[in-house]
């Protein structure tokens, strides 16, 4: 019997040893944490659209929450930023801003880039940062582009048409085509057709055939892209 009492208070002791110590060291923890001070955030964005384009991108975002006074933007690998100011009427506003173009104080080069927005309020706080990665197209872009095939051509004399019969599109990102020609009246003339218009032959009426007629395929890199991308125009040979 004494035996078991010793034994229970020896445990009763480690028990008190190991509780303290693991109090002190919760304390420890919690006095650092107290001595760096509280941190504040705010809402972070609530939602990003991006259009991308030739040689910028434009983003819309969502900030609900009412603190967020201005917003930064950051973006690798450039390792540069932008902040814009944000003023809310309603809960639901969005707001558009640039990077890149002539509507922007930034420029940024092709190239895929990982993207961190923050918003901020009028006393410094920060929220959370919201990542996205973007891409930014230019003549890299370009030089891969190929012109859907001309398929035939032909010419009618009495009423000086010319009907062109093309393939179908080269890729998803094709959009359609614009055609260039003369008429017989000297007026330069562009005819931009969709892809559903060229699923037909074209026909170009009162065409100076003695005038250059060329084309050139567009394309979107991305489907809600800003900027128009074309291929190199090709002359069509009219027989």
């Amino acid at each position: 019997m004494v035996m078991k009492k010793r034994v229970s208070y020896i445990f009763l002791m480690v028990s008190f040893v190991l509780a303290m110590y693991s109090c002190s060291d919760m304390n420890d923890m919690h006095d650092e944490y107290l001595a760096g001070g509280e941190r504040i955030y705010i809402g972070k964005i609530d939602s990003l659209k991006t259009f991308a384009g030739d040689g910028r991108i434009k983003l819309r975002f969502w900030a609900s929450d009412p603190r967020a006074k201005a917003v930064g933007f950051y973006w690798y690998p450039n390792n540069d930023s932008l902040f814009v100011d944000i003023n809310h009427t309603s809960s639901v506003d969005s707001f558009e801003v640039y990077i890149g173009g002539i509507l922007s104080t930034k420029t940024i080069s092709e190239g895929n880039y990982t993207l961190k927005i923050i918003t901020r309020d009028k006393k410094g706080h920060f929220s959370i940062p919201f990542e996205k990665i973007v891409n930014i197209y230019g003549d890299r872009f370009r030089s891969t582009l190929v012109n859907r095939v001309l398929k035939s051509s032909a010419y009618q004399a009495s009423d000086a048409s010319l009907s062109l019969t093309f393939s179908g599109p080269i890729n998803d990102k094709e959009i359609g085509i614009e055609i260039s020609y003369t008429d017989k009246e000297g007026m330069d003339k562009i005819l931009v057709l969709e892809d559903a218009d060229v699923t037909t032959p074209v026909k170009l009426l009162n065409v100076d055939k003695t005038k250059p007629v060329s084309y050139r395929t567009m394309f979107y890199p991305e489907p809600n892209a800003i900027d128009v991308f074309y291929a190199s125009s090709k002359t069509v040979t009219i027989p």
